[in-house]
């Protein structure tokens, strides 16, 4: 997206675009780092729309506004009130109980990591599927059964990262000086404190129920359904991916095993995103395998991650960012898995220098910026022992 200071001169009839007005004062909000804004205080922020080259103001639709608000990266101030409008849009056109409402819902909470916003549109999704006449109509009971696998699975994730983030903290109680643990024993308790909960697992498995019912009439789906079938895939890839512990073990099989059934209902040979997606769950499940089965899958791993490179740069005549940093990813897995130091040194240098071209094609990644400067931390390290 452009900056909102100033309208672009890419501008299309296809999509609105948000732009802040200037501000009477100069104040700022915490999180504004443009040096052109001229004030930006929360609850302050006026937006305008424009569309087209002539830069007519425009009013958006509330699907308009919610995909505006997904492409805003992170909780921002722009996100949050692009959100505000669009649940405002939503609840002018159908009221606060109606599907595009419940939708944008779950896309807030999501975004923002608002629990309460996904768990509101989930409910409102059970008591849409419930309603005789929105049953009647065969295409919408499958697109309402879909969003609310997306929002199981949502609240799932949500419920996961309140977990796994008071794991962390209370993990980092037992450390010393030096971040070693003190007391094996008490981490070992509060790994077992972070199984999945019950309530966790009823909701990712009630996504897979049904998906599992809508994929029954795969070969009848039409591309709206099949695309919240990927989407709702790449849900599962998330949520899976967060889970890390040795009691996790059970879930993140099932989830697996899950995920490549519907990858294989596909015509997957040739689609980058789906051998991508293949190859990044069995970077994960990996992490629970020893010896030959490790290194079966971190090879079956490469094999997917290369081919799904080939075709998103044979597509799109560029390289794909993703595909690098799974590959650093891979390479230094099979780094650690290594005996011969020569080799764990080459693989290790081959990562560092995935990383980096991951980075070279998408600079604006903070999470790949500070991967590498951990491993390069982790390298001055080395050379200063």
């Amino acid at each position: 997206m452009p900056k909102r200071s100033e309208p672009s001169g890419d501008a299309t009839d296809s999509m609105p675009i948000p732009i802040k007005k200037a501000r009477v004062t100069n104040d700022h909000s915490t999180e504004c780092q443009d040096p052109e804004c001229e004030g930006c205080d929360e609850g302050q922020v006026e937006i305008s729309f424009i569309r087209g080259e002539e830069g007519d103001s425009v009013q958006p639709t509330a699907e308009e506004l919610l995909t505006m608000a997904k492409e805003e990266q992170g909780d921002t101030e722009m996100a949050r009130r692009l959100f505000d409008l669009a649940l405002e849009a939503f609840d002018e056109r159908d009221g606060k109980t109606g599907f595009g409402y419940a939708q944008c819902l779950v896309e807030l909470g999501r975004a923002l990591t608002v629990e309460e916003s996904i768990r509101e549109g989930h409910g409102l999704f059970v008591a849409l599927s419930k309603k005789k006449e929105d049953n009647d109509d065969a295409s919408k009971k499958v697109d309402l059964s879909l969003w609310q696998a997306r929002a199981a699975l949502a609240m799932a994730r949500s419920i996961r990262q309140q977990k796994t983030k008071a794991f962390d903290e209370l993990r980092q109680d037992l450390e010393d000086s030096e971040g070693e643990i003190e007391d094996e024993v008490a981490l070992d308790e509060l790994m077992v404190k972070d199984q999945v909960a019950k309530e966790e697992l009823g909701f990712y498995k009630e996504a897979i129920d049904i998906l599992d019912k809508v994929l029954l009439n795969f070969d009848t789906l039409d591309e709206k359904p099949l695309e919240l079938t990927r989407q709702a895939m790449h849900d599962i890839r998330e949520y899976m991916e967060l889970l890390e512990q040795p009691s996790h073990e059970d879930h993140v099989t099932l989830l697996f095993d899950t995920l490549i059934r519907y990858i294989q209902l596909f015509s997957y040979e040739n689609d980058d995103i789906l051998l991508t997606l293949w190859g990044a769950c069995l970077l994960h499940r990996q992490k629970f395998c020893l010896g030959k089965q490790k290194e079966q899958m971190c090879q079956d791993a490469e094999k997917h991650i290369q081919k799904a490179k080939e075709i998103y740069s044979s597509k799109y005549k560029k390289e794909s960012p993703l595909g690098w940093e799974l590959y650093a990813m891979l390479k230094m897995t099979q780094s650690n898995m290594a005996d011969d130091e020569d080799q764990v040194l080459e693989l290790y240098d081959e990562s560092i220098q995935a990383y980096k071209k991951a980075l070279e094609l998408d600079p604006d990644n903070e999470k790949l910026q500070e991967m590498l400067e951990l491993l390069d931390g982790s390298a001055e390290d080395e050379e200063d022992d």
